[in-house]
């Protein structure tokens, strides 16, 4: 199961959110299938701030999978995270990210508008690995 953050810091903000399945693609993922989309929400957030975007029904991942995240957010000029890894691994699980072409904002894995993933492990197993493709673009 997983859920995102995003970021603000200088007021009210909209935010929109995507998931798209993408499959085990190569280097660039097409499109994908959209698995989940938040309608719009409204928020506000203070600087150095972070917004838990929880859902109401959990989102199951597949091991192994790509997935991309389309996070469209809307308002006064936001705060940026920076220093961004490419894998992180939380309580046994691997997360594995990539930069997508279609981000047109400039940000990337390492520099972006989602700073956290929060997500909860379903089944026991030895490995865990969710690979996304961060695009914070519509």
């Amino acid at each position: 199961r997983v859920a995102i953050t995003a970021g603000g810091g200088r007021g009210n903000y909209t935010a929109k959110i995507r998931i798209y399945e993408i499959g085990y693609g190569g280097p660039e993922p097409d499109d994908g299938d959209l698995i989940f989309e938040l309608p719009v929400i409204n928020y506000t957030c203070k600087p150095k701030a972070i917004y838990q975007v929880m859902f109401d029904e959990p989102i199951s991942i597949v091991n192994g999978t790509w997935y991309r995240i389309v996070l469209k957010v809307e308002g006064p000029s936001s705060d940026c995270g920076n220093s961004g890894k490419r894998e992180v691994v939380a309580e046994g699980v691997k997360f594995i990210f990539r930069s997508s072409k279609r981000s047109t904002n400039g940000t990337d894995y390492g520099s972006g508008q989602i700073p956290q993933l929060i997500f909860k492990k379903c089944e026991k197993r030895k490995k865990y690995r969710l690979r996304l493709c961060v695009d914070t673009t519509a």
